[in-house]
């Protein structure tokens, strides 16, 4: 069986080796170009990841500046209402807003 095999391969091949051979190499430059784009999409994807978390870190510190500037806001309007501010309740306001 595998004589006939190979006999029928040698004939495919004198027959057809040129055009076999073409399409073999053409095969081979899709291959490479194939593997130089997973290349480049895998730098890619690495560069997206490092800008992710460089996002994800800069969300942090808004999301903290954002809750300092609640707080500030909120103990301004505290001590907005209160008429005397040389209370304690008004002393103790300002040295929190100084402390933020």
């Amino acid at each position: 069986m595998r004589h006939i095999e190979n006999e029928l391969h040698k004939l495919v091949y004198d027959e057809y080796g040129d055009i076999l051979d073409a399409k073999d190499k053409e095969i081979e430059e899709k291959n490479k170009k194939l593997k130089t784009q997973n290349k480049k999409l895998k730098t890619q994807t690495k560069e997206l990841k490092t800008q992710n978390k460089k996002i994800e870190t800069q969300n942090k510190k808004l999301k903290n500046l954002n809750q300092t500037n609640k707080k500030y806001k909120e103990n301004i309007k505290k001590l907005s209402k209160i008429k005397d501010l040389n209370s304690p309740k008004a002393k103790e306001l300002i040295n929190s807003l100084t402390l933020l």
